[in-house]
């Protein structure tokens, strides 16, 4: 049986009441996908928009638009059995958070590299 992306009236991530004077909010995308080549090509789209933080574990700072839509292009790639999951960290959840190794979290501003 193949899992069906469940979508209610109000998105799901409605609720994160993204202001334009607020930080995009950080996203992080996991999943468990069984074959090499689907595992490839989903790491693919993501290392378009996001940043790999373990071998299966991405994360950027994104609209919720933007991440719902990644979100739906990875589940439309994957067999029965795959499972990916998104997660929303808005600032309090972020201040708790912690890093030991890899890359940091997201900034919350733009940043010029030279």
């Amino acid at each position: 049986m193949r899992w069906r992306i469940m979508l209610r009236a109000a998105s799901p991530m409605s609720h994160l009441n993204c202001r334009s004077d607020m930080p995009e909010p950080v996203f992080a995308l996991c999943y468990d996908i069984a074959r090499d080549a689907t595992r490839r090509r989903v790491a693919a789209l993501l290392e378009g928009e996001m940043v790999r933080v373990q071998d299966s574990v991405f994360e950027a700072r994104l609209t919720p638009v933007a991440a719902r839509r990644l979100f739906e292009q990875a589940t439309a790639m994957v067999d029965d059995g795959d499972r990916i999951r998104l997660y929303a960290l808005t600032a309090p959840g972020l201040a708790q958070c912690a890093v030991h190794g890899g890359p940091p979290l997201p900034e919350d501003e733009g940043y010029w590299l030279l």
